[in-house]
């Protein structure tokens, strides 16, 4: 499981090959952000301390988990959308955690 967190080498190293990956997940898209900042202050925080979809696509290609559980999406951005974006990348099983969930 991946906290709040950007992408890295090692988490990569650490996930590759594992049965489930938990990931938080950002809208890929800087525009959908908390009224509270403006959008290049939103991107810039996002690449300082999350993951956006598009980087967890390319994330979990390298990974190869056998299912990828998406949390903490922030609901900034369609469910569809933030699936699109890491399908550009990344084949595998994908679910869209939703609060009480079981796996």
């Amino acid at each position: 499981m991946s906290g709040d967190t950007r992408p890295s080498e090692e988490l990569v190293k650490m996930a590759t090959g594992v049965d489930v990956l938990i990931h938080e997940v950002q809208p890929s898209d800087s525009a959908l952000h908390p009224g509270n900042r403006t959008a290049s202050e939103w991107a810039a925080y996002v690449r300082a301390y999350h993951t956006t979809a598009l980087q967890l696509g390319e994330l979990a290609a390298r990974a190869h988990p056998g299912l990828l559980i998406v949390y903490h999406d922030g609901r900034r951005a369609p469910a569809d959308q933030i699936l699109a974006d890491i399908r550009r990348s990344y084949a595998g099983p994908v679910v869209l955690a939703a609060d009480l969930q079981r796996f």
